[in-house]
């Protein structure tokens, strides 16, 4: 398995997870890759393997796999299995040999929190690729896609643009595969990629963030308005009505505001919200069906206003918005003025 010399922190756990075949390793293997931040990534995004491995990589880069044996005080001993032997034996422990493979289901909901996708986990019946969910009222399907070679992640853009015929959010580790051939099938169905080591940060905590505001980042997949003017007036509406309801409904935290700002104006996801709040989803999706039910409009919309959303929260904040009569954010400029 190839290996950077010096891997760069949590950069290289995009690079590992693509160049792994199988994505699953002992832990020795793992560690090359990503050193110390190994046990970040472990508890985030591994699982263990019920059965352990029947050997253990060389350590000095020569390729080849040690074939395991046990010895008589319980230990196991590693024998280098060249034509030529010419590495040393090596002493392990069974814990050595435990197998640590990428939990794609879980590294899927990471992803969905990161990017504000609705959560879907689905098996496609394409080889390494999974549907992780869906971006926007018009349901765009969100895939992810994990290759170790070029050519296979080819094959898998193929299939993906056969069967799906229409835009889809493709995601991989890394642009390595990506080539002129892949870009024209994604184009062909008006699909779009996004490497993730390019568009999320994975600090020390283990959690993902996106580098980009997703609203921006996949704005080309989201259902707008027919004219700007009428983004402005939705967004002044719901801005409107949701503080009003706010102020009706005594809730603990969060709030129904709270909830509306990170959700429809800093696009974050369910989950994380919840964590946040150390609450449930159910919760939070609780809160959102109130606001759809006062404002009228889908919170995945009201998503895609977030920077007219944004700017009606910074006027409001401003001190002389406190002049501005609340009925007239909420009504025409028309039915304001006879309410004077």
């Amino acid at each position: 398995m190839p290996h950077p010399a010096h891997p760069p922190a949590l950069a290289a756990f995009w690079q590992c997870i693509e160049s792994v075949r199988g994505r699953c390793a002992v832990a020795a293997a793992w560690r090359r890759w990503l050193g110390e931040d190994f046990e970040t990534c472990r508890s985030a995004f591994f699982k263990r393997r019920a059965t352990p491995a029947a050997s253990f990589p060389c350590p000095h880069d020569c390729g080849c796999q040690h074939a395991v044996l046990p010895l008589p005080d319980g230990r196991l001993i590693a024998v280098c299995c060249c034509d030529e032997p010419r590495c040393e034996d090596l002493l392990l422990q069974p814990a050595d040999l435990t197998l640590w493979e990428l939990d794609v289901a879980r590294l899927a909901r990471a992803l969905c929190g990161a990017f504000g996708l609705d959560s879907r986990f689905v098996e496609i019946g394409v080889a390494n690729t999974w549907q992780i969910g869906s971006w926007s009222t018009d349901a765009v399907s969100a895939i992810l896609t994990v290759q170790p070679e070029p050519s296979e992640f080819r094959a898998a853009v193929a299939e993906l643009a056969a069967r799906l015929r229409g835009p889809f959010l493709l995601f991989a580790p890394t642009a390595a595969h990506l080539d002129a051939v892949t870009q024209q099938l994604l184009a062909g169905v008006g699909a779009a990629f996004f490497p993730l080591e390019s568009n999320l940060r994975l600090p020390e905590t283990g959690r993902l963030y996106p580098i980009r505001n997703p609203g921006e980042l996949f704005s080309r997949f989201t259902p707008q308005p027919a004219a700007e003017s009428d983004q402005q007036e939705t967004a002044r509406k719901a801005f409107a009505l949701v503080r009003q309801l706010d102020s009706e409904q005594r809730l603990k935290a969060p709030s129904l505001m709270t909830v509306f700002r990170l959700y429809c104006v800093e696009a974050k996801g369910i989950g994380e919200i919840a964590r946040r709040f150390d609450t449930s989803k159910t919760t939070i999706l609780r809160r959102l069906e109130l606001i759809q039910t006062r404002t009228g409009v889908a919170p995945a919309t009201l998503r895609t206003l977030s920077p007219h959303l944004a700017k009606m929260e910074d006027e409001f904040a401003d001190p002389r918005a406190r002049h501005i009569h609340r009925r007239s954010l909420i009504y025409d400029g028309e039915d304001a003025e006879s309410e004077t």
